[in-house]
């Protein structure tokens, strides 16, 4: 409850987050990574416990949540479970999602198309033609310092692909810094590399760019900036 309590703003609990803010004394170990949080009895636990947590009013959103294929770390299967559990959350408490996506382009389209829930695929790193699909369903989609790179043509042509008003623009913190501060420990103050490079990719002023993704990131997540 500390953890909430000293909570500064309005935030997304992640599902993996849920156990540690309630228990943490009974639920880190020393294995890398979240798996350990995904087996057996514990799962339930952790939705109770999500659902407690995602009902506190400085909650704006479930996530981050969905695929990660790369690492597989708890199968597909527990994933996909786990992903189904908190769309159908966020739906229930009308909460928008923070949704995640590696090497899973067409299983994570799969059930966005399923659940319609409103919300944002961060990070974007699938084609231009998925993000078209993606913005079919409403959803926004987010970009980090990767659009910055020299071999990012696939980010690039994405970028060219999400029209003004379903753009945001993100850190991905501590990762993903853009050039020219690529490989150290990314914060916003980088953002107006990232910003820049969307910018000339969109063809309008850096302002315009940064105004319009503070609207957008205002009406998706119900705040005040």
């Amino acid at each position: 409850e500390r953890v909430i309590a000293a909570l500064p703003a309005r935030v997304a609990v992640p599902d993996y987050a849920a156990l540690l803010a309630r228990e943490p004394e009974k639920h880190l170990e020393p294995e890398p990574g979240i798996s350990a949080l995904c087996a057996g009895a514990r799962r339930q636990a952790v939705a109770d416990t999500l659902r407690e947590l995602a009902r506190l009013p400085k909650v704006v959103a479930i996530g981050e949540i969905g695929f990660d294929f790369y690492w597989d770390a708890s199968g597909r299967d527990t994933q996909r479970e786990h992903f189904e559990r908190q769309l159908i959350l966020a739906r229930e408490l009308d909460l928008p999602v923070i949704i995640h996506s590696r090497d899973a382009a067409q299983e994570t389209y799969d059930l966005l198309a399923k659940y319609r829930p409103r919300g944002v695929v961060h990070c974007y790193s699938g084609s231009a033609e998925m993000a078209q699909e993606i913005l079919k369903l409403g959803m926004y989609i987010g970009f980090t310092g990767v659009v910055t790179f020299k071999n990012a043509k696939k980010a690039v042509k994405a970028a060219a692909a999400v029209p003004l008003d379903r753009l945001l623009i993100e850190t991905d913190c501590p990762y993903m810094a853009p050039e020219p501060t690529r490989g150290v420990r990314c914060d916003s103050s980088m953002l107006v590399h990232t910003g820049g490079k969307l910018a000339e990719i969109k063809g309008v002023d850096l302002q315009d760019l940064f105004d319009r993704t503070r609207q957008n990131a205002c009406e998706l997540f119900g705040i005040e900036l």
